[in-house]
């Protein structure tokens, strides 16, 4: 929707009648994916569920907009209008370190290649976990199409998937660990990135 009037605790699904061709709000109940958008939705063979995978999810935050990628699996039970959230990703975390990159800079593209490859992931002290089930589970269709700039360390065993974006280095952490680790990780990230000739101008948890 547009700007002023997206957003929202709840999913908008809309009815349309195939008679009148009048369009309406469905009212459902449940735990819904909120206001999301890019999503993979799919009907269960049982003929009545709809699954909402994927995607991300606005909300507004301190006055702001946040957008953070829906991790978990939602079930919509359509004759009784019931959301049912089949996952359970709370304890998942992300991050998102924005970078002013150089375009103009010859060497600063050759240093970025060692992004797109993961290479230089390899400095971080963390085993690259290669596994195509990490890599590729639970991916927009928009992102598969990038996956060589995918890619997955383990950091005490639990996985954390770096994407590097134009602008930005996004961390999806999917699992419970010490927050010290988590800024050790942050700082490591932040470092690799200024030595590859960017500059990093935020870091923020979604």
């Amino acid at each position: 929707g547009y700007p002023d009037e997206r957003g929202g605790e709840s999913t908008q699904v809309l009815l349309l009648d195939c008679v009148s061709l009048c369009v309406s709000a469905a009212e459902l109940r449940g735990d819904s994916p909120g206001w999301i958008s890019k999503h993979r939705a799919r009907l269960l063979d049982d003929g009545t569920t709809i699954e909402i995978s994927g995607g991300t999810v606005f909300r507004h935050e301190g006055g702001e907009e946040r957008w953070r990628k829906n991790l978990d699996v939602y079930h919509l039970d359509t004759p009784t209008g019931t959301w049912t959230k089949m996952t359970d990703t709370s304890s998942w975390r992300q991050f998102r370190v924005a970078v002013d990159e150089d375009f103009a800079d010859e060497n600063a593209m050759q240093e970025m290649q060692n992004w797109y490859t993961g290479e230089i992931l390899e400095d971080l002290g963390y085993p690259l976990e290669l596994s195509p089930e990490l890599t590729r589970e639970g991916f927009d269709e928009d992102e598969e199409d990038d996956l060589e700039r995918v890619h997955t360390v383990l950091v005490d065993g639990v996985p954390v998937r770096v994407i590097d974006s134009y602008g930005e280095v996004h961390l999806t952490i999917e699992g419970p660990i010490k927050q010290s680790v988590v800024e050790s990780l942050l700082t490591s990230i932040r470092s690799l990135a200024e030595s590859t000739l960017r500059t990093v101008t935020s870091v923020e948890e979604l």
